[in-house]
């Protein structure tokens, strides 16, 4: 769960993702505002895709980085991110092998304002 009103002074000024894609696969994300009865407030990110660089094996040789800044979105009834991730090849026929040391990682961080004289 997600509180960022507990504080009337303080607002939501910018939302930074940093998503780190380890899987030799395409990944397309969504990351979705939700209220307390998971009702959608706003979409941040709607079909982003992050592809690793990958060998002729398709081993990762190196994990994708990818920084978003938002800003100008209001936070006001969120109570929790939903992040949804969906993977697939290049190729249809393409095989690849997923291994237990694949990871995607999402880190949401945030800079808040204050807001004087409410």
């Amino acid at each position: 769960d997600l509180d960022v009103n507990n504080n009337e002074d303080l607002e939501v000024d910018e939302l930074y993702i940093n998503i780190k894609n380890g899987f030799p696969l395409s990944s397309l994300l969504d990351i979705i505002l939700l209220d307390e009865y998971n009702n959608i407030i706003d979409t941040l990110l709607n079909g982003k895709i992050i592809t690793s660089a990958i060998n002729n094996n398709n081993i990762v040789i190196s994990p994708s980085e990818t920084n978003i800044i938002i800003n100008d979105t209001d936070f006001t009834n969120v109570k929790k991110i939903e992040v949804i991730a969906a993977f697939s090849t290049s190729s249809i026929t393409e095989h690849v092998k997923i291994y237990n040391y694949h990871t995607i990682d999402v880190s949401l961080s945030a800079k808040f304002r204050e807001m004087l004289g409410n």
